[in-house]
């Protein structure tokens, strides 16, 4: 029987209770900082395994690269999650001292450039905004 940090003693289906409700309660920013530290200690046992085979690069030519394209795979990987990880940082930390990102209405995307030469009769999107009937 599982017991509690007070030395309780629960059944099981309370156990797996209090563990899905704990498992809810992680935020994004938590999963993203577990994966970031997850790629980084796969990134060094790729590593140590790109060293190794280099010591019998004869016989394990095709295991080294096969290594170095997961290290490639895996590098990308991380500065992906390191880009999610610094967004929701953002977002979770209002405290921090970086620039806001939300939009601003000066922050629009027209440019003043004209688009011509296409009547909406021409468009391919033309029938976008008719309802769809199901």
């Amino acid at each position: 029987m599982p017991k509690t940090k007070l030395g309780e003693q629960i059944s099981w289906k309370e156990f797996f209770a209090r563990w899905k409700k704990g498992i809810d309660g992680v935020t994004p920013l938590q999963q993203t900082n577990i994966q970031v530290y997850s790629t980084i200690i796969m990134l060094v046992g790729i590593v140590a395994g790109i060293v190794i085979t280099l010591f019998a690069i004869k016989s394990l030519w095709w295991l080294c690269l096969v290594l170095t394209g997961a290290l490639g795979n895996t590098s990308v990987s991380l500065l992906g999650l390191w880009q999610k990880k610094n967004v929701l940082k953002r977002l979770y930390d209002p405290t921090d001292d970086v620039e806001d990102i939300s939009l601003e209405p000066e922050d629009t995307f027209d440019n003043g450039l004209e688009i011509t030469g296409m009547d909406n009769k021409d468009s391919p999107f033309q029938d976008c905004n008719k309802e769809v009937l199901i």
